[in-house]
């Protein structure tokens, strides 16, 4: 079903409008990457701007300010549509972790607003949009905190309280559950990703390039993006090595693959986040581990 409607439409998408709909509508191309650095749970505007766009900086290449200009572009143009009553705003969804995290902080955003519900809509991969009610918004914002907490039970609540029964929102606790995965093992203390990095190289030296689109060949990173991976490798330099255009293991990473060594034990580490999550090493942190086939987060 096309969606038609006489009503000016603001569509919020999550990169670079590459699938723009064609209903119309104005496009808003939010740049974000939650997975990329530290997500602060503040609720303030100008508290919450500087730290993301120092993040996102970090990675992209783009100055801080050019960052800031962006992201806050973006969100005033998504409160001008919430604020105006002949607008209605259409979150596009592909069912990615990126854009799972998107929409649930886009939604905390609009969240205040009154008599909203009626005028949101998130567009799944059917490209039917479906209206979010009063209660939709809520268990998005709710979804909002749980992420930028500072401890990462909050997304298990949240698993645990909906699992299986947002239909507005079907691919959210897979998202979390990934993410999740970015914890510490209890045993390595590599992340998901870290770990998948360093397996790869532990079959071969390999450029930049090479290295990327393999990651992109397991079946739960495809959607890894070339940002991310430099944000890894950035984070194992005491695990991996680059000459001549090609990265390979270290002697410390082959032990951390062998299980002789924690990888948070080993010095010169980085800290990194996990949403709100601070991951310290040489500091007591939160770790994941597998029991009876569920994850299970713990402190150690």
């Amino acid at each position: 079903m096309g969606i038609m409607s006489t009503q000016k439409i603001l569509n919020v998408l999550n990169g670079t409008c590459t699938k723009a709909p064609q209903n119309g509508g104005e496009n808003c191309c939010w740049l974000e990457n939650y997975l990329l650095g530290q997500v602060p749970g503040h609720r303030d505007w100008h508290e919450f701007l500087p730290v993301r766009a120092a993040e996102l900086s970090r990675f992209s290449g783009e100055s801080i300010t050019q960052v800031s200009e962006k992201l806050a572009a973006c969100r005033e143009q998504v409160l001008a549509a919430a604020a105006d009553e002949e607008y209605k705003i259409y979150l596009y969804n592909d069912g990615c972790v990126f854009d799972q995290l998107l929409y649930i902080m886009v939604i905390r955003e609009l969240f205040e607003f009154d008599e909203l519900a009626a005028r949101i809509y998130m567009v799944n991969k059917n490209g039917t949009p479906e209206e979010l009610s009063d209660d939709d918004l809520e268990i998005g914002a709710t979804a909002a905190g749980a992420f930028t907490g500072q401890d990462p039970r909050g997304m298990l609540v949240f698993i645990m309280a909906h699992n299986g029964m947002l239909n507005k929102y079907p691919f959210l606790t897979a998202a979390f559950k990934r993410l999740l995965q970015e914890l510490p093992d209890g045993k390595s203390g590599l992340g998901y990703s870290q770990e998948q990095v360093l397996r790869q190289l532990e079959k071969s030296a390999e450029t930049f390039g090479g290295l990327h689109k393999k990651m992109q060949t397991l079946g739960d990173m495809e959607h890894f993006t070339d940002l991310e991976l430099k944000k890894t490798l950035a984070e194992l330099a005491e695990t991996v090595t680059e000459a001549d255009g090609k990265y390979a293991l270290t002697e410390a990473g082959k032990q951390v693959l062998s299980g002789k060594k924690d990888f948070l034990s080993l010095p010169g580490g980085r800290v990194r986040y996990v949403g709100g999550v601070k991951i310290e090493p040489g500091k007591r942190n939160f770790k994941r581990r597998m029991f009876k086939n569920n994850l299970e987060v713990f402190e150690g």
